[in-house]
């Protein structure tokens, strides 16, 4: 009688590990996907890197001394959007139509010490504080969307390089937490990494008002994630991986409207990745984004946007286990957002 009991507790833990590891290995997935190209907010702004408006002397601004001995740059960002599989899971899974409204806030602050000249272009490091808060519960009483909320926190270090070319090559690392808003404890620190990238783009000016922009990054990831107990043990750097991404960018500016238009290829390779404990699993994942926005420049500060987008993920496993979760999937995207910008 002991002996069933004790194996039906361990099943019961081992089932909540279980159970757990999916929702956080969810919020991770959702957290991690990729933002799409940052847009010019005007002409003006698209003239530096193409061109446009003088090779030689770019655009001409009146100096201003500096109040500060670096340059802080503040964004607030808010955005709603539908989503028809919030959960991120396979076609065939019954949960794949899961759709949901998200409320995602962005606060983000950054430091730039002045530019030095090298290599006849610009070099500028600098460094940030990116907080994201996610709600995926809106409009919904199923208490699984509750589960997927979550806060984020990064802080980035870069080295950006840009010349007149249009050429903007930039080197950094970015240290970051994911905290689980709900679950078993409150505020539970799921997920840490620190991740070392190299990114570099080619901005093209195709007119006054068109612009083209071609981009490239790598990135290694280093992590750790929260260990859930039971039967079933994982390895806390099971999410490692290394990540290569191209991306293709299209926008017209014509006054206060930004429309782009964009694509994004991406590859991973997980260097260990765990299902069920100690079974390794050889994980690589394709993931095709597309996606299009309209922006409106409210002010030189504040802007409006619509936006849509998809994503297709092939995830291929091999490995000493059977396949307990299937990481492919498919999702759309609909949404509004407001940005607010200011810089000292």
């Amino acid at each position: 009688m002991k002996r069933s009991l004790s194996l039906l507790l361990g099943l019961s833990l081992g089932a909540s590990a279980a159970f757990a590891q999916s929702a956080n290995t969810s919020i991770i997935d959702r957290a991690q996907q990729p933002a799409p190209p940052v847009a010019p907010r005007s002409q003006t702004d698209t003239a530096i890197p193409t061109g446009i408006e003088g090779e030689d002397a770019g655009v001409q601004r009146v100096a201003e001394p500096r109040k500060f001995p670096i340059k802080l740059f503040l964004d607030a960002d808010t955005q709603v959007y539908y989503t028809d599989n919030v959960l991120l899971q396979p076609a065939n899974n019954p949960q794949s139509n899961s759709d949901a409204v998200v409320f995602a806030t962005t606060l983000s602050v950054r430091a730039e010490t002045p530019s030095k000249p090298f290599a006849n272009g610009l070099i500028t490091p600098s460094i940030g504080l990116v907080y994201q808060r996610y709600y995926h519960g809106i409009a919904s009483d199923d208490p699984a969307r509750d589960d997927l909320d979550f806060d984020s926190y990064s802080i980035p270090l870069t080295l950006r390089f840009r010349n007149q070319s249009g050429w903007d090559a930039s080197v950094g690392v970015t240290a970051g937490s994911i905290y689980r808003l709900n679950g078993a404890s409150s505020y539970e620190n799921i997920y840490r990494n620190l991740t070392p990238s190299v990114s570099v783009r080619k901005s093209i000016g195709l007119s006054k008002t068109q612009l083209v922009s071609l981009g490239t990054t790598l990135s290694y990831a280093k992590t750790w994630a929260d260990t859930p107990g039971g039967l079933f043990s994982f390895r806390d750097d099971r999410n490692d991986k290394v990540d290569l991404s191209g991306d293709i960018a299209y926008y017209y500016i014509r006054g206060r409207w930004v429309l782009n238009a964009y694509g994004r290829a991406a590859f991973t390779d997980y260097l260990h990745y765990q299902e069920a404990g100690n079974r390794d699993v050889n994980r690589r994942d394709t993931t095709l984004s597309l996606g299009a926005s309209a922006t409106y420049n409210l002010t030189s500060w504040a802007s409006a946007r619509v936006f849509t987008s998809s994503d297709w993920r092939l995830s291929n496993q091999e490995g000493n286990a059977p396949t307990f979760d299937n990481y492919t999937y498919e999702s759309s995207n609909l949404g509004i957002g407001l940005s607010l910008s200011a810089n000292f």
